[in-house]
């Protein structure tokens, strides 16, 4: 019984650690419509591009965004493109920031400090809209380019 006791005990301190240790910061979800991002575009550059693995999308220079082919993408009806709020790639300093802001407590309980080497795959679960025609678009998961992630 003692043995059982022990080892309840350990599971549950096991739990709280790992609970408390996994939350110090919590992941902000971001929505860019790339059609808007390259309907604004004033460069002439090359917006889309697939590749074995994935597909690549650069939002007008200021960002390369993929998609993992072996994710799940979904196709919508039209209708429902107004259940999403759509930020704009201008202010993306703006909501590191305020990621920043938001989980400093979070940062400095797990860090140390309040700035550690987090890129925005860490900060955020990003999608990107496209809009396919009338009738339809598709919305990506995404990962930035060239933050923390090798290609």
């Amino acid at each position: 019984m003692n043995h059982l006791i022990k080892k309840v005990t350990f599971l549950i301190f096991l739990f709280s650690f790992f609970s408390s240790h996994s939350q110090y910061a919590n992941k902000e979800v971001l929505y860019f419509n790339y059609n808007n991002s390259i309907n604004d575009c004033p460069h002439k550059i090359k917006t889309k591009w697939e590749k074995k693995t994935e597909i690549q999308f650069n939002l007008c220079g200021s960002a390369v965004l993929f998609f993992e082919k072996n994710s799940i993408s979904d196709t919508l009806n039209i209708r429902r493109l107004g259940d999403y709020s759509f930020n704009e790639m201008k202010d993306i300093d703006i909501i590191v920031n305020s990621w920043r802001k938001t989980n400093k407590q979070g940062l400095i309980e797990y860090y140390g400090k309040t700035q550690p080497p987090f890129d925005k795959n860490g900060m955020f679960k990003t999608y990107l809209v496209e809009i396919i025609n009338e009738e339809c678009f598709v919305i990506y998961p995404v990962k930035w380019l060239n933050e923390g992630v090798k290609k």
